[in-house]
């Protein structure tokens, strides 16, 4: 099941639809398969079976097409085959506003300079739709003469990673990075496997730095497997969403994991809603990487519109938007490293650590922390035992000069003898911070060290130091 709601100037209207997932039914008289050689290509395999080639890929040694039932057994008998599987159908991962990209902290992104800029993105779905809201560096199409939606989920997908940050409509998380529309789903939002592996073999040829599949199949396949993990190695980062196969009764041992982002290659992407608990219809399993906005998600629709969208097929473009921003500021980290460093910005949910329902938590677009400025003094730097020592420290943000508010500032005075006070206080609305001691006559003669330790969320801790004397 999926809802979409259509903004289109003042009218809303709302179109239930109910989708069945059916995986490679195909007709009796001809099977779609995929049959991948020991060595090199033989069309004639097919061919001289009263078969028809449809892919005949470069990257792996392997051809998609058509062949008569009765030809099965023939080509397994073909001692130049290492393996026949069936073409098997993939599926748009569900449809089952925008709180999301605000949630993953893109703006925070922004301000740090992080936008995708020069980071190409292909987008394999249902192909993209032109929209105001959307700029399209090219694209193609593995099912039809053009990379056009006429479904509206790729375009919906695309505008996640990145509609332009141009004051209409909405934003997505990486705005200024290039999506490519690579259409290997039909208008149902239906295709097979030869498609999605004819996609990534163009997305290989034409460098792109990640690629977005928002869509699945329950079918393990072992070409896909061989094409995923050839744009792996060729630096490419593959995101997959985890599959909308869960529900209230699902049990916590189940692994319902689409492929292919259950391969190890890929990025595991599930879902959660506003409260960031796991979506109902997220599926679980170890596989899981990362979790993302996955209820009411507005983005960009067919037609110049806007629409709101549920399902996995959501989360996964805001994890690839994520990984876009990290590409930009660090293009030559290897496919682990970046992965590695989303992780460490990550909001952990569920259980302590990656767990089967959230992986390693909520995702989170990475920034460049902010800078104080600090000035710490002390009313005098020589004091008598009985006298009142007020220290004062001014917090500011080292960019803008402006005072920092609700800084947290920690005060530690020691001497040689050990710690006398440890105690932490906030700034005010000018950014200051002021504390008292107030000495005696038990007080121990001789230097006495004040550390300052300012902190506060989307900053740089900052430590700063001063030495009295008392006499």
């Amino acid at each position: 099941m999926y809802r979409v709601f259509f903004i289109f100037l003042c009218s809303i209207l709302i179109v239930p639809c109910t989708q069945n997932i059916t995986y490679g039914k195909n007709s009796a008289s001809k099977k779609h398969v995929i049959i991948i050689f020991k060595n090199n290509i033989e069309k004639n395999t097919i061919t001289q079976l009263d078969g028809k080639v449809k892919h005949s890929f470069h990257s792996i040694s392997a051809i998609a097409g058509e062949v008569p039932q009765s030809a099965i057994s023939k080509l397994q008998a073909n001692d130049q085959i290492a393996k026949i599987e069936p073409d098997q159908k993939v599926r748009v991962s569900g449809q089952i506003r925008d709180w999301g990209v605000s949630k993953v902290q893109a703006p925070r992104a922004w301000s740090s300079h992080f936008t995708g800029k020069g980071v190409k993105i292909a987008v394999l779905d249902t192909g993209i739709a032109k929209h105001p809201d959307l700029s399209i560096a090219g694209g193609v199409s593995m099912v039809s003469k053009s990379y056009n939606d006429t479904d509206g989920h790729g375009t919906h997908v695309a505008g996640i990673i990145a509609a332009k940050n141009n004051k209409i409509g909405v934003v997505g998380v990486a705005p200024d990075a290039q999506i490519y529309a690579v259409k290997v789903l039909k208008s149902d939002g239906d295709g097979y496997i030869s498609d999605v592996i004819s996609g990534i073999e163009w997305s290989i040829k034409h460098h792109m730095n990640i690629i977005n599949m928002s869509f699945g199949t329950l079918d393990y396949s072992e070409a896909l497997k061989k094409e995923v993990d050839k744009a792996s190695r060729n630096g490419i980062l593959v995101v997959a969403a985890a599959g909308n196969h869960s529900n209230s009764k699902t049990s916590s041992k189940t692994d319902n994991i689409d492929y292919p982002a259950r391969l190890s290659s890929t990025v595991a992407v599930g879902g959660v809603g506003k409260n960031l608990k796991k979506a109902s219809f997220s599926s679980i399993g170890k596989e899981i990487e990362f979790t993302a906005p996955a209820v009411d998600i507005l983005s960009t629709y067919i037609g110049n519109q806007y629409a709101w969208m549920d399902g996995t097929s959501m989360a996964t473009p805001f994890v690839t938007g994520a990984l876009a921003l990290l590409k930009q500021e660090y293009p030559h980290l290897s496919n682990q490293a970046l992965i590695a460093k989303l992780y460490t910005s990550t909001i952990d949910l569920g259980a302590k650590g990656k767990d089967h329902y959230y992986g390693y938590g909520f995702v989170q677009a990475p920034y460049i922390k902010s800078s104080f400025s600090t000035s710490l003094k002390t009313n005098q730097s020589t004091y008598k035992r009985g006298n009142t020592v007020q220290i004062t420290e001014n917090v500011l943000n080292a960019n803008s000069k402006k005072p920092v508010s609700d800084a947290n500032v920690k005060i530690v005075i020691t001497t040689i003898k050990g710690v006398v006070k440890n105690t932490t206080t906030k700034t005010n609305s000018k950014g200051t911070i002021t504390y008292k001691l107030t000495t005696n006559s038990h007080f121990y003669k001789g230097q006495y060290l004040i550390t300052t330790t300012v902190s506060k969320s989307g900053y740089n801790t900052k430590i700063a130091s001063k030495t009295i004397v008392l006499n």
